[in-house]
């Protein structure tokens, strides 16, 4: 099961995947590493 979607592709975006360097001014990067973060945390030991 994949976990992680794209909010990018969910929004129909087409644009690099660099959301770390743009989520302080883009809405849908802001969700992007949020989301990320979250996955990464609630794999985390």
């Amino acid at each position: 099961m994949n976990e992680l979607v794209d909010p990018l592709k969910e929004e129909g975006r087409k644009m690099p995947h660099c959301f770390v360097a743009e989520e302080r001014n883009d809405p849908t990067a802001r969700k992007a590493f949020d989301r990320l973060t979250d996955f990464l945390n609630s794999h985390s030991v």
